[in-house]
C-alpha cells in the first residue's frame, strides 16, 4: 500500500513539497528519514550468501506491483507485492524482506502510476513500505518465528502478527499522510478507506506459508490451488473498491457526485461545529446550459460541463470538494473558510471560467460563464440545509444581478459544433448523468426563486 497518484472526487493531498504544511513536511520527512535509515541497515545481505534468491525475488516483485487496486476516495494504491514480502520473510530473513518490499514499492510508484508522482511522494512511500516491514519482522521473532525458516504450524501465529503489524502500520503512515494534507480526521478516512483491506493482507501471508510449505514437501499442485482462489479474492476486491468509487464520482466530469457531497458536507459541518471553525459552501450554476444543449446539441453541453469542472477543481485548494449537484449545478464545500474568504473565492471561480475562452483554438470562442452563491457556518446558518438553501437563493440572485438568461446559450462566434466547447469530433463521452436534469435536493429546500427571504439563522 503507498501513496499515489490523486483519486477523482474526493479531497487532493497537494501535488508539491511546498504546497504542504508544516506539520505534514516534518511528519513526511520524519517518516522517510527513518525509513531510508532502514533500508541502509538492510542492505549489507545483497553481499551475502543470500543474494541470489533475493535477487530473484526483487525481480518478481517488479512486475507483481503492477497488478493495483486503487482505493477510492485517496491516492493510494494495494498491490500482491506483499505476498512477496512474506516469503523473503519466511525464507530469508527481516532485511531481504525489507529489500523486497523496497523493489515492488520503486515499481508501483514508477510504472502505471496514472501521473507522474513528486520526489517526496515516492521516498516517503518507499521508506513507510520499509518501516512497516522492518517492525513486522520484530514483530514475527518476537511471537516465536524465526526468520529464515519455515516451521510449518509454529509459524502461522507468528505469520499473522506480522501481517496485521505490516497492514496497520504501513496504512496508518499512508493515511496520517493524506490526512494531514488533506484536512480530514484520520480515524475516519482510514475506518472507511483502509480497513476493507485488511482481509487481503492476511489472505496474503496465509497464501505465502501455504505455498512455501507446499513446496518444501514437494505439493505442487497445492500452489497452483492456492494462487488461484487468491487470484480471484484479489480480484473480487479490486472489482468491489473499483464499484464503491463508481458509486460516488460523476461518470461525465469525473467529480464526486451527490451522493458523496452530501455525506461529506454532513461530516465537515459536523467538525465544524466541535472544533468551532468556519466551512463555506458555494453552489455554481452554468450560465445557458439548456440553451446549449437546445442550439448546439448535448455533445456540445456534455463537453461544457466538463470543461467547467475541470477548471472549479483547479482553482480551488487541495482539501476543497467539489461536486456535481445537479444537471448543470456544481457544488463546492471549503473548510475552514470564512464568509468573506468564501466570497472572494466565488468571484475567483467566476473569473476563472470566464477566462476560459483564453485557451479556445482559433475560430471558436464560445463563451461560458457561471452564476455563484455562497453561504458560510457560522456566519449564515448551523444547518447543512439551512446553508444550501441560502447559497441556492444567493446564485440565483447572482445570475439576476448580472442579467443571466439561463434559457438562452452563450455567444458563439462561427458555425456552432461541439468543438467551440473543449470537444473533438472523435471524443466518446459516457452519456450517463450527463442530461439536462434536476437531481433531488437537500430534505427541506423548497423551490428555489430568486426573491424569497433568506431563511433565519437557527
Amino acid at each position: 500500500m503507498r501513496q499515489g497518484p490523486q483519486t477523482r472526487g474526493a479531497p487532493q493531498a497537494p501535488s508539491g513539497w511546498g504546497d504542504l504544511g508544516v506539520t505534514t513536511q516534518l511528519y513526511v520527512a520524519s517518516v522517510s528519514a527513518i525509513g531510508l535509515a532502514v533500508i541502509a541497515w538492510a542492505l549489507p545481505i545483497v553481499a551475502g550468501p543470500e543474494r541470489v534468491p533475493l535477487a530473484v525475488l526483487v525481480c518478481l516483485s517488479i512486475p507483481v506491483s503492477l497488478v493495483k487496486v486503487r482505493l477510492p476516495r485517496v491516492a493510494a494504491t494495494l498491490t500482491l507485492s506483499h505476498v512477496l514480502n512474506y516469503v523473503a520473510l519466511l525464507t530469508l530473513g527481516t532485511h531481504a524482506a525489507v529489500l523486497v518490499a523496497v523493489g515492488g514499492a520503486w515499481s508501483q510508484c514508477s510504472w502505471r502510476s496514472g501521473q507522474d508522482n513528486a520526489v517526496h511522494r515516492r521516498v516517503f512511500s518507499i521508506a513507510g513500505i520499509a518501516l512497516a516491514t522492518q517492525v513486522a519482522g520484530v514483530v514475527y521473532v518476537c511471537m516465536g518465528g524465526t526468520p529464515g525458516t519455515l516451521n510449518g504450524s509454529a509459524s502461522v501465529v507468528p505469520l499473522i502478527g506480522a501481517a496485521t503489524t505490516f497492514f496497520l502500520l504501513n496504512s496508518w503512515l499512508v493515511a496520517g499522510a493524506i490526512g494531514l494534507s488533506t484536512n480530514r480526521p484520520l480515524g475516519t478516512l482510514w475506518c472507511e478507506t483502509f480497513l476493507p483491506t485488511w482481509p487481503a493482507f492476511l489472505l496474503g501471508a496465509t497464501v505465502a506459508g501455504a505455498n512455501l510449505l507446499a513446496v518444501q514437501h514437494q505439493r505442487w499442485w497445492v500452489v497452483v490451488l492456492l494462487l488461484i482462489p487468491f487470484a480471484l479474492s484479489f480480484h473480487n476486491l479490486r472489482t468491489y473498491l473499483e464499484r464503491d468509487a463508481e458509486a460516488v464520482t460523476d461518470a461525465l466530469t469525473g467529480l464526486a457526485n451527490q451522493r458523496y457531497i452530501v455525506a461529506h458536507a454532513t461530516r465537515e459541518l459536523d467538525r465544524a461545529k466541535r472544533r468551532g471553525t468556519s466551512l463555506a459552501l458555494i453552489i455554481v450554476d452554468l450560465d445557458g446550459f439548456k440553451g446549449i444543449n437546445d442550439t448546439y446539441g448535448h455533445r456540445a453541453g456534455d463537453a461544457a460541463l466538463r470543461r467547467v469542472a475541470r477548471c472549479l477543481k483547479e482553482s480551488l485548494r487541495s482539501y476543497d470538494v467539489c461536486a456535481r449537484y445537479g444537471g448543470d449545478e456544481f457544488l463546492a464545500l471549503l473548510p475552514d473558510c470564512s464568509a468573506a474568504e468564501g466570497e472572494a473565492k466565488s468571484r475567483d471561480l467566476q473569473r476563472a471560467v470566464e477566462a476560459l475562452d483564453a485557451d479556445r483554438p482559433s475560430g471558436a470562442t464560445a463563451r461560458l460563464s457561471i452564476s455563484v452563491g455562497c453561504a458560510a457556518y457560522p456566519d449564515d446558518h448551523t444547518s447543512l440545509e439551512g446553508l444550501t438553501e441560502i447559497a441556492d437563493t444567493r446564485m440565483y440572485r447572482n445570475k439576476q444581478a448580472r442579467g443571466g438568461r439561463p434559457n438562452h446559450p452563450p455567444a458563439v462566434h462561427g458555425a456552432p459544433h461541439a468543438s467551440h466547447f473543449g470537444l473533438a469530433q472523435s471524443e466518446t463521452v459516457d452519456r450517463r448523468g450527463a442530461e439536462s436534469r434536476s437531481l433531488p435536493r437537500l430534505a427541506g429546500l423548497s423551490a428555489r426563486a430568486a426573491s424569497r427571504p433568506l431563511p433565519r439563522r437557527s
